[in-house]
């Protein structure tokens, strides 16, 4: 582990090196191993609120995004890194990895995950009822007669999952997480003080509580 900038508040980016998963299969020699996940186990303590952990969520990166601003609004992988990942030559000579982490929640980030959830579902129904309508008005043949509404509602279904999508993307950035496309760490932007210092404790050979399960 190793820190980037350091803000006023003690907060810190936090560089956590990652390692092949267990439950797949190396890459063939000269391969690449496209599944990784962190080497070391995050604390029990909300990166972004410093609190004791209440859930865990599986979530994950995937390096073939463009960087992001994550929270604070801080590039967090160097100005290089950035200028290479926004560079669709540079992009597309690299295979996308896929980083699978374990997120410490506190109760406020909880909250937080579940209205998010909550929206991406609502918008993935919308769609599918716009859609169906689209469809029930075309069976019907009323689709001349009401070519506004079933404009409205072919549109409307394509576009709402979009939607879901953006929530999920302001997520992954709520989230604090960011990987170059090398996939050569993980980042924890402006991570908590306490968190911080229980993950070099961690390290140190302090055990580690356990966390209830909490999947995505």
């Amino acid at each position: 582990m190793r820190f980037g900038g350091i803000t006023k508040d003690g907060r810190a980016h936090v560089h956590l090196e990652l390692k092949r998963r267990d439950d797949v299969k190396p890459a063939p020699e000269g391969g690449v191993d496209v599944f990784l996940t962190v080497r070391d186990p995050l604390p029990p303590v909300c990166p972004l609120h410093g609190e004791p952990e209440v859930r865990t969520l599986r979530t994950w990166v995937t390096t073939k995004r463009k960087t992001r601003h994550t929270r604070g609004q801080i590039r967090i992988l160097g100005a290089e890194t950035a200028a290479k990942a926004h560079t669709f030559r540079s992009r597309s000579k690299h295979c996308s990895r896929h980083i699978t982490v374990r997120m410490p929640l506190c109760r406020r980030c909880v909250v937080v995950n579940r209205v998010a959830r909550g929206f991406m579902s609502f918008f993935l129904g919308l769609s599918a009822l716009l859609l169906l309508v689209a469809v029930i008005i075309g069976a019907v043949g009323a689709a001349p007669d009401n070519a506004a509404l079933f404009t409205m509602a072919f549109f409307g279904g394509l576009w709402s999952p979009a939607l879901g999508l953006g929530v999920s993307y302001i997520r992954q950035g709520w989230l604090g997480l960011e990987a170059p496309i090398d996939a050569s760490v993980l980042v924890v932007a402006d991570a908590h003080p306490n968190f911080v210092r229980a993950f070099e404790s961690g390290r140190a050979g302090s055990p580690p509580v356990p966390a209830q399960p909490y999947e995505h």
